[in-house]
């Protein structure tokens, strides 16, 4: 095994053959007379040593643990395109069905975003989420997916209520930022998603939910059709926001 020299003059490194082991001779750049080192004085690298129980053969018994990735199966993907086509099929009978779609319940609308929400956050966190925290799993995985589809639900109140507040016009574009934030917030709580993640991942189920309410016959958002061109659409849609802020402040009565 050749032994690693470094000059001490010119710094230069080089390698001899080991029966000059300990002999002196000058060195091929600078010619000043260095000393060999021994084979033994050698400095020789080895690979760290792993810590915990080994085998008779030294092998360790424990091995690192392999982080695993949150990634749709073919199967997964299969069911949430099933989902999908069924909301779509779903949304297609209630354009056909309700010809008057101001006398639908807007707590109808509601659980439907929350039932859309539910495979739109699922297959949204497998390829956005932050795989460098490590991917949510498990049971842990499916709670955090339904409480940020919970929240991603909730967050369509915002529409409502800050239409009734400034106006169906100014309440379309106010809304849709505030609705933009507060889901990028849920994502960030929810599902440990960065902020900008979070508002890709908010937008997949807001663009879905928009086409569906399409499909349906809704407006794209709700309530953002201009002040007067319809006198009862306005109305019917400030007693829906009235009841929906009611329900708000009934929910956060207890915990005040």
């Amino acid at each position: 095994m050749p032994i690693r020299v470094t000059c001490p003059g010119c710094h230069t490194r080089f390698n001899v053959s080991e029966k000059f082991s300990g002999k002196e001779g000058p060195c091929p750049k600078c010619k000043k007379t260095i000393t060999i080192p021994a084979a033994s004085e050698a400095v020789q690298v080895h690979a760290p040593e792993g810590f915990g129980p080994k085998t008779a053969v030294g092998k360790a018994v424990f091995h690192p643990i392999k982080r695993k990735d949150t990634r749709l199966s073919p199967v997964q993907m299969v069911l949430i395109g099933a989902t999908i086509v069924g909301f779509l099929a779903v949304a297609l009978l209630m354009r056909l069905g309700f010809e008057d779609k101001a006398a639908v319940n807007s707590w109808l609308l509601l659980l439907g975003s929350v039932l859309v929400a539910v495979p739109c956050v699922y297959a949204g966190y497998s390829f956005l989420g932050n795989s460098e925290l490590g991917k949510l799993e498990g049971q842990e995985l499916w709670l955090r997916v339904i409480l940020c589809s919970l929240a991603y639900a909730l967050v369509w109140l915002t529409i409502y209520l800050v239409s009734y507040a400034v106006g169906p016009e100014l309440g379309m574009f106010a809304g849709l930022a505030l609705m933009m934030a507060l889901g990028a917030g849920a994502a960030y709580l929810f599902l440990q998603m960065d902020y900008l993640m979070g508002i890709l991942h908010y937008g997949l189920f807001l663009g879905v939910c928009i086409l569906l309410r399409t499909v349906a016959g809704f407006t794209a958002i709700p309530y953002a059709e201009p002040a007067g061109s319809n006198i009862d659409d306005v109305l019917n849609a400030q007693r829906q926001a009235n009841d929906l802020a009611q329900l708000v402040m009934d929910t956060c009565q207890p915990l005040i």
